[in-house]
């Protein structure tokens, strides 16, 4: 059976699975690098080839957990067990969007328009990724095991998070392990490993994301979008997403 972690891109996926790894698998710190993740929690939309899912064979006698951004719909054929949903204020995903494919000021005011009036852009249709609303509507509608984790709540209160998702998991991990699966999925933790990894040009997930121009760790905060919306734009996005940004506020 399959465990599925998703989310709409940007929206926090990653940071979770760095958790899911500290959580579910026994890591030796020097041993530890970002090619872990890609194989212990792989991504499903490069692992799925002509609808079959080539794993690491290491999985075989685990739980195993993949990463995606489809909705139900497109892996419902899956043997699905529990299902990690993570949502992040839409208007901080796409300031985050913006930074990683590095979207000039001069195009913001048309992809503003165009995530307000579709909750997507067009780089993801490709992809044949839901929009924002769909994925959770899909999700919340799959009749699955679903826990829904906030980016906000795992920044305002990691600990508590984790062990609401420990308890998800039926794993049990005492303090001590929630303690230090904070100090080894902190933001600061990641930005370093992910500097160190590409200074040295190490095969990981941070070399073989999207764009390797920038960093795939970013501000790892709230509301950075105040420092690149203006106000009008910032009032399309919230009147747009209203409804969902009050219920999962």
């Amino acid at each position: 059976m399959f465990n599925i972690i998703t989310s709409y891109p940007k929206s926090g996926n990653t940071w979770i699975r760095f958790i899911i790894l500290r959580i579910i698998f026994n890591i030796d710190d020097k041993d530890f690098n970002s090619k872990m993740v890609e194989k212990l929690v792989p991504d499903l939309h490069k692992i799925l080839k002509n609808g079959k899912l080539y794993f690491d064979s290491d999985l075989k006698y685990r739980k195993i957990f993949l990463k995606t951004h489809f909705d139900y719909s497109k892996i419902k054929s899956l043997n699905i067990n529990k299902v990690i949903l993570i949502l992040r204020n839409p208007l901080d995903v796409l300031s985050s969007i913006i930074n990683y494919y590095d979207i000039k000021k001069e195009n913001l005011d048309d992809i503003v328009d165009t995530f307000a009036q579709n909750h997507t852009i067009e780089i993801f249709k490709k992809f044949n990724f839901p929009s924002y609303s769909e994925l959770i509507k899909s999700w919340e509608n799959s009749n699955k095991d679903l826990l829904i984790i906030s980016y906000d709540e795992l920044l305002k209160d990691f600990e508590k998070t984790i062990h609401k998702l420990s308890v998800f998991l039926e794993e049990n991990i005492d303090e001590g392990k929630i303690k230090l699966i904070k100090e080894k999925t902190h933001f600061n933790y990641l930005s370093k490993l992910e500097k160190s990894e590409r200074e040295k040009n190490m095969d990981g997930f941070f070399t073989s994301s999207i764009s390797n121009k920038n960093n795939f760790m970013n501000k790892g905060i709230n509301k950075n979008y105040e420092k690149i919306f203006n106000s009008s734009q910032i009032k399309k996005l919230e009147n747009s997403f209203f409804d969902l940004i009050q219920k999962y506020k």
